[in-house]
């Protein structure tokens, strides 16, 4: 078993996105390293790091000590409990890794575990192995949606109700009446990716998010997806479309890959255009542009309401919390 840093895991992230990709069931994009660590750098309170690997199998926590004195070794993540702290194939392994992880190290009081589906094998051996040793309390459950492009854009739109259908051919009519025109921006080296995201943050300060300041050009959300964004640029992962009206930018869609499935970031558009139906439109023209690439699954995040009319299904992972002896 080996004790890794931060920096450390970042040096090998590909090693490690490959290991969060054999891990069925977990949210695979927000388990990977192109979100942990910029959500340990920027959204999480200074931690300890206490990451294990051994075989290709890893435990990634981190350690916070709070005001109570209380030491909370929990996801490189928490904000909003999306990834999966175990990472690896094999359960058995995981498992016996995390065991050995806090048997060797009493320096904590309790751990928190997150992202990980109740009907998976992890899930059903991790719990008594764990209760055999610790005493358990259970934590929220996340529930996300997510929506299935293998069949492409027709079969996508089929499956959707027909107003919605109806509501999105006026939009594109009254998109047409604007001419308005899409830009794909995702290609480029990192001073590119920079500047585009300079040109994401002005649209979001004319956002609705943005005049009531609880959008992404504020911090900490803005040193957090700025970190992503620099990540997926050089991955060739990022996904980022402008739409533009009269040659200026009125509304933008960011997004990223990790293996066949696109997981959505953020969208605004100009407030000034809120009659337009521009957040609609951008996701129709990314959702084609998925479609034409072969990316079979949309992950539209955690569950709101607008996502239930473009999601087909619910995924929903546990959290449980295990408190030392």
């Amino acid at each position: 078993m080996e004790h890794l840093t931060f920096e450390q895991l970042s040096s090998e992230a590909h090693r490690y996105d490959e290991a969060v990709l054999r891990t069925p069931g977990i949210d695979h994009f927000c388990s990977s390293s192109l979100w942990i660590l910029p959500a340990a750098e920027h959204l999480m309170a200074p931690a300890h790091p206490w990451v294990r690997r051994a075989n290709n199998h890893y435990v990634a926590l981190a350690r916070t000590d709070n005001s109570a004195h209380t030491r909370v070794l929990h996801p490189l993540e928490a904000m909003w409990a999306l990834p999966s702290p175990l990472v690896g194939a094999e359960p058995d392994e995981l498992i016996e890794l995390l065991l050995t992880t806090l048997d060797d190290d009493r320096g904590w009081d309790a751990v928190v575990l997150t992202g990980i589906p109740e009907a998976s094998v992890l899930w059903k051996k991790l719990i008594p192995a764990l209760s055999k040793r610790h005493q358990l309390a259970r934590g929220p459950i996340t529930r996300r949606y997510a929506a299935d492009l293998s069949g492409g854009v027709d079969t996508f739109l089929a499956k959707r109700s027909p107003g919605f259908r109806k509501n999105l051919r006026k939009a594109e009519a009254r998109a047409r009446r604007l001419d308005l025109c899409f830009e794909v921006a995702d290609d480029g080296t990192l001073e590119d990716a920079d500047a585009s995201f300079e040109r994401l943050l002005a649209i979001e300060q004319r956002s609705w998010k943005g005049h009531r300041g609880v959008g992404i050009d504020t911090e900490p959300m803005c040193g957090f997806y700025r970190a992503m964004n620099r990540r997926l640029v050089e991955r060739r992962a990022q996904r980022l479309v402008f739409a533009k009206i009269d040659g200026s930018d009125a509304a933008y869609i960011f997004g990223g890959l990790l293996g066949n499935t696109y997981r959505g970031l953020q969208f605004s558009f100009d407030d000034s255009f809120a009659e337009h139906s521009l957040g609609n439109l951008c996701q129709l023209e990314e959702i084609r542009r998925l479609s034409d690439q072969g990316v079979e699954v949309y992950d539209l995040g955690t569950e709101v309401a607008y996502k239930k009319r473009w999601g087909d299904r619910v995924l929903t992972t546990s959290c449980i919390i295990a408190h030392s002896s």
